[in-house]
């Protein structure tokens, strides 16, 4: 009886397990129709999603590692020959299970490093600014009653001026 149940359990576990599987199918056919876009905030959003569906992926990988392997080491000896003594050797679960732990922090490692270069990247981080400096401005250009004058000057000497729509 007891290996009946334990057979059930583990169907039942495998078939809800399979939902992350069709998940990130959805989520990869979702992505495909996100263009990149020009904007900051146009390409943030697609480097968000771009991150978040390879963690998922990445995610489905592992995991999915993680049950081939332990599927192979603890149910590996009933269907193998003696003559595989890698899968009659009680340390095999103990291996496997570290190798999966070892693979999984690097890959992980992997995406949080690149995760983290987008979020504080000094020139997006630049842009955003500028971007929000911009619309800001566009506001107080466009909406003010009192009369704005900017004048630049280039590196060439020349001087460019630009007064407010409210002074005309």
């Amino acid at each position: 009886p007891n290996l009946w149940i334990w057979s059930l359990v583990m169907a039942f576990s495998t078939v809800t397990y399979s939902a992350i599987l069709f998940r990130y199918a959805q989520k990869r056919r979702a992505f495909r129709n996100i263009s990149r876009g020009n904007s900051v905030d146009e390409i943030e959003l697609y480097d968000r999603s771009r991150m978040s569906l390879a963690l998922h992926g990445m995610c489905c990988f592992i995991w999915t590692g993680i049950l081939v392997t332990y599927f192979a080491s603890n149910a590996g000896h009933l269907v193998v020959p003696t003559s595989w003594t890698i899968f009659h050797d009680p340390a095999v679960t103990m291996i496997e299970e570290c190798f999966m732990d070892l693979v999984a922090k690097i890959l992980y490692m992997a995406l949080i490093v690149e995760a983290h270069y987008a979020a504080f990247d000094e020139a997006k981080r630049a842009n955003r600014r500028l971007a929000e400096l911009k619309n800001t401005m566009s506001v107080v250009w466009e909406n003010s009653s009192d009369t704005v004058a900017i004048s630049v000057r280039k590196v060439s000497g020349n001087v460019t001026s630009m007064v407010s729509p409210s002074f005309f």
